[in-house]
């Protein structure tokens, strides 16, 4: 899925790099995977030996940078309402000493995140 993903966004060399060479060869794997229900015995693993052909065509690309996104830094990481002070305060209050934070990142931080994380292979 993340795949395809990337290749409706990609320009059209790299979609039809992604859409005919790697994407056959995961889809060719995916169908040999049996379901969840039948790897009970293996809590849900499969042995990728068990299908080498298939498991082999997807080796060039098999936990590869096939995608990077390269982002502009970004203005502002940490949210605006973030009371950094009150943080280390309430830290230092407390007992055992533990804060709780959220509103960490600034929304466009986030975004910034999930776009990566849906755009890059690699993280």
């Amino acid at each position: 899925m993340q795949l395809e993903y990337i290749a409706s966004k990609a320009g059209e060399e790299r979609a039809t790099w992604i859409n005919t060479e790697v994407l056959p060869k995961y889809r060719a794997l995916l169908a040999k995977i049996p379901p969840i229900e039948q790897l009970e015995r293996t809590a849900g693993l499969f042995a990728f030996g068990h299908v080498p052909e298939e498991a082999a065509a997807i080796a060039p690309y098999y936990n590869k940078a096939i995608n990077v996104v390269d982002f502009p830094p970004l203005e502002r990481h940490l949210h605006p309402d973030l009371d950094l002070a009150g943080v280390e305060e309430a830290y230092f209050k407390a007992d055992p000493s533990v804060a709780v934070v959220d509103n960490v990142l600034s929304p466009e931080a986030l975004s910034r995140i999930r776009d990566i994380m849906q755009e890059s292979t690699v993280w």
